[in-house]
């Protein structure tokens, strides 16, 4: 994973970061109990950066250690590319408040993402961060996105928006109305 994102993020420019959200059917696979599933998120993470950003990495944690190796070559960005994380739970916006360079939400509707980002700050507020988190939104409403909706969303302190594409490849006129009513606008 660690070699995966790296690729990615010098691939694109410094344009990629990684995203985490662990779910507890994956982590039902590890050795661990899933009760360490939060030490383990930590752990792995804090080893992926000790790996990109320093010539001899060493780590030792309860779930993972090593030491004595090299990892090369280290990340363009550093000491690391940003590190978002995912999710809408209490444990995974803490943990974007503790660790993260952004957080990525899904929303149903511009209310559900303005009271997630609003628990996000709150969150924030509360362990005293001053870091800003680069938010990150999807919008799945059912409904095209409009160029009204990345407004308000971007009044909301959202600093970039996926728009979700139909099942089908947008081609021909679809493809110009989304240039037209989206991208033009914003």
């Amino acid at each position: 994973m660690v070699m995966a994102v790296m690729t990615t993020h010098d691939l694109s420019q410094r344009r990629a970061c990684g995203l985490i959200g662990i779910t507890r059917r994956a982590l039902r696979r590890g050795p661990a109990e899933d009760r360490n599933r939060e030490l383990r998120t930590r752990e792995y993470l804090e080893l992926m950066i000790e790996l990109w950003s320093k010539s001899d990495p060493s780590y030792k944690g309860r779930t993972v250690s090593t030491a004595g190796m090299k990892f090369m070559p280290k990340t363009v960005q550093q000491p690391h590319p940003p590190i978002v994380f995912g999710g809408t739970s209490e444990p995974a916006l803490k943990r974007t408040v503790r660790q993260g360079d952004g957080w990525y939400g899904i929303a149903h509707g511009l209310e559900e993402a303005q009271a997630q980002i609003a628990k996000l700050r709150e969150f924030a507020r509360a362990a005293g961060r001053t870091r800003p988190i680069e938010i990150t939104m999807s919008l799945r409403t059912g409904k095209p996105l409009s160029a009204d909706d990345v407004r308000r969303m971007a009044e909301m302190g959202v600093d970039r928006t996926l728009a979700g594409l139909p099942i089908r490849a947008l081609e021909g006129a679809d493809l110009e109305r989304f240039r037209a009513q989206i991208m033009d606008k914003v």
